[in-house]
């Protein structure tokens, strides 16, 4: 019987209990595929990061769990595991690490606010054609979504569609229950007057195992091109707060910064991080 160290964190968080939980294991000995995501099951999470081994000069392999499958890349899980790493691996005086993922190598930066970051360069966007087909996939009045915006399918490591709504009201208005669309579906409208934020978000997942997300970098990370892609904010130049997680009774924060140049992004998502527990996982 073995046991290898965990970690709990809340990513994009906003204080105690808010933003998106995390589970973060460094198994002590290699781990199959199969116990990983059996981990993963059990945890239940939106998604479980395993580091697996590496250094600060060549980078931490890293593996991202959801309760369904392993994927090549996920902003909350990357926010979080190089949270562990820099505690666990004890290079707190370090402001950078990097993880290797399935989807490539992510950079993450520590500033001295306590805030960190990863740095996305490519975004891929197509925009959808099939709206009457997909309104009624999402459960959707066609009067919900914003028509001045398209409806998107974007990616900056992992694929979201991407809707555009009309208000707050539209958005609190959704039910998972009625989603019949099996792709991750990122949602937005305007933040009301009044709010913190800019924007607020919802993200549902339901074939990844993910009924709805606290905060999705990942998914903001692609809205951020889409925002400068069709000038959402009358710029290709954007510096937003997201607030996503309101509904679950997770509040989270997700800082965007957007640029597009020609054809050529730069994006860069971050928030808070908060160890929130400890322990030794058994895996035998």
């Amino acid at each position: 019987m073995a046991d290898c160290p965990f970690y709990f964190t809340d990513v994009f968080t906003q204080g105690p209990y808010s933003g998106n939980q995390l589970a973060t294991l460094i198994p002590t000995e290699p781990l199959s595929d199969s116990i990983m995501q059996a981990i993963a099951r059990e945890i239940n999470f939106s998604e479980t990061s395993f580091v697996t081994g590496g250094s600060l000069r060549r980078g931490f392999d890293t593996r991202i769990f959801t309760p369904y499958e392993e994927i090549p890349f996920a902003g909350h899980p990357v926010l979080g595991s190089a949270f562990v790493v820099r505690k666990a691996f004890g290079l707190q005086s370090s402001s950078q690490v990097e993880l290797n993922l399935e989807g490539g190598k992510v950079p993450v930066s520590f500033k001295e606010s306590g805030f960190q970051f990863f740095t996305r360069n490519e975004v891929q966007i197509a925009e959808v054609e099939d709206l009457a087909g997909l309104t009624q996939d999402l459960g959707l009045q066609s009067e919900d979504i914003d028509s001045r915006y398209p409806c998107c399918r974007a990616s900056a490591g992992l694929r979201f569609l991407i809707i555009p709504l009309v208000s707050v009201a539209a958005l609190r208005r959704l039910d998972s229950s009625q989603l019949k669309c099996q792709e991750p579906v990122f949602f937005f409208a305007p933040a009301d007057a009044g709010m913190a934020e800019h924007i607020r978000a919802r993200m549902f997942a339901p074939a990844l195992g993910v009924v709805e997300d606290a905060a999705t970098g990942s998914a903001s990370c692609a809205l951020g091109g889409y925002l400068v892609e069709y000038e959402y904010f009358g710029s290709t130049q954007v510096t937003v707060l997201i607030g996503q997680g309101f509904e679950m009774g997770r509040p989270s924060h997700i800082h965007v910064a957007a640029t597009k140049n020609g054809k050529h992004f730069s994006i860069e998502v971050g928030g808070q991080v908060r160890l929130v527990g400890q322990g030794h996982w058994v895996t035998g």
